[in-house]
């Protein structure tokens, strides 16, 4: 059968094997061989240089990290709906990557998105603040000199200011600010620092920074400052890059003392005053969002999807109102409610709304609401998207499913 095989391949026909090494193909062939070294070549370079200018990183200690938190972050099997925690006097809870950090007086717990310990560390706050979703989880004490940072394995670094710690605030980018006041002196001082942990800028401010944030990048910085001139109270933003010394924008407000501020995802701006809330651009274009003309705030966020807000009546007729803003400060929701909305969380289009007994979820879309009866008391509310959300107590959270009454 081979032989009839080969018997049928005339002389003047090429085999197979000749069309596999025709010139066209050889040629080919070379080429893509050339491209293949030279690709190489400049990955060999790339990884040299960036060794050398880098030098001072590589050490046996940074991979260590580095590996044990890739680790924590990826192999993750366990799985829990509840999780349990030291229980302390004062408490501050966040999402950090997509889990639950939680910081206490005396310690600090980071927990993978299924329930899976990751760090327990001891501290000593009086009135510990934790904030951080991205690179680094920070934790400071309000009102005093300490601040700590972490990823998901361990404690990485930490600091102590000259004065107490008023503001601070960490970016995903692991770039991070702390703002400290020296009442002698009437001056507030805000740090900024790098990824690194070393300082890039200082600022000296004359009156009392409310708030701060860093945009996702890094590249940056806003602070919140009021102050009491002639008797009147004046709020002011400043916007800074990080590595320059002088503003990169300055805007006066007019919505009385300043509350808190957050950059979105769109590095827009959120500013939530005594008596209104702005939007200001990366350029530093502000818009005046909403005055609330005697109406208190009831409950409020400020998050990297926008401002979410629920106002009093202005009068015992009027019904409590909410106003939902996206990242780029455009009214996306209004509504009205009688419900006493303590706490609200917001993920992409959907806010769940914190009361007694209930926890309301509203599609700021389309505006369908529903309703979950559940124990509320004394307990925190965190959305981890728009179906799961964290119910968080002195001593345990619980992850809960959404599924209306």
């Amino acid at each position: 059968m081979k032989q009839n095989l080969l018997a049928k391949i005339r002389p003047d026909q090429k085999s197979p094997e000749d069309e596999i090494r025709s010139p066209y193909y050889e040629n080919a062939s070379a080429r893509f061989g050339i491209a293949q070294v030279i690709i190489y070549l400049f990955l060999l370079l790339f990884v040299v240089l960036s060794l050398f200018n880098n030098r001072d990183l590589v050490t046996y200690e940074n991979f260590y990290y580095f590996f044990k938190d890739l680790n924590a972050v990826n192999l993750d099997l366990y799985d829990a709906d509840t999780v349990s925690f030291p229980t302390d006097e004062i408490q501050s809870f966040t999402l950090y990557r997509k889990g639950l950090a939680v910081a206490g007086n005396n310690s600090v717990s980071i927990f993978t998105q299924t329930g899976r310990q990751l760090v327990s560390s001891s501290i000593s706050y009086r009135n510990p603040v934790a904030v951080g979703s991205g690179k680094y989880l920070l934790v400071y004490d309000l009102g005093g000199k300490n601040y700590s940072l972490y990823n998901s394995y361990s404690r990485i670094h930490t600091g102590t200011t000259d004065d107490p710690i008023t503001a601070s605030f960490v970016s995903p980018s692991g770039d991070y600010a702390i703002a400290t006041k020296n009442d002698a002196e009437g001056l507030s001082t805000i740090c900024f620092y790098n990824d690194r942990f070393t300082m890039v800028n200082r600022y000296r401010k004359t009156g009392y920074v409310m708030d701060l944030s860093i945009n996702d990048k890094g590249n940056l910085l806003a602070i919140l400052l009021s102050d009491v001139s002639s008797g009147a109270v004046r709020t002011k933003v400043f916007l800074y890059v990080p590595g320059e010394s002088t503003h990169k924008a300055e805007v006066l407000l007019n919505s009385g003392l300043g509350v808190s501020c957050r950059f979105t995802s769109a590095a827009h701006l959120s500013v939530l005053s005594e008596h209104g809330a702005d939007d200001i651009s990366y350029s530093g274009a502000s818009a005046h969002l909403i005055d609330f003309d005697g109406r208190r705030i009831l409950a409020a966020e400020l998050s990297s999807d926008g401002l979410s807000l629920y106002l009093s009546g202005a009068s015992l007729s009027e019904k409590n109102q909410l106003f939902v803003f996206d990242k780029t400060g455009r009214r996306i929701y209004r509504g009205t409610s009688e419900e006493n909305y303590r706490t609200l969380s917001r993920s992409g289009k959907m806010l769940f709304c914190l009361s007694d007994g209930f926890v309301e979820r509203i599609n700021t879309s389309s505006g369908k609401r529903e309703k979950m009866s559940i124990d509320t008391g004394g307990k925190k509310l965190l959305s981890i998207d728009g179906g799961e959300f964290l119910l968080c107590t002195p001593q345990k959270a619980a992850t809960i499913s959404f599924r209306s009454d």
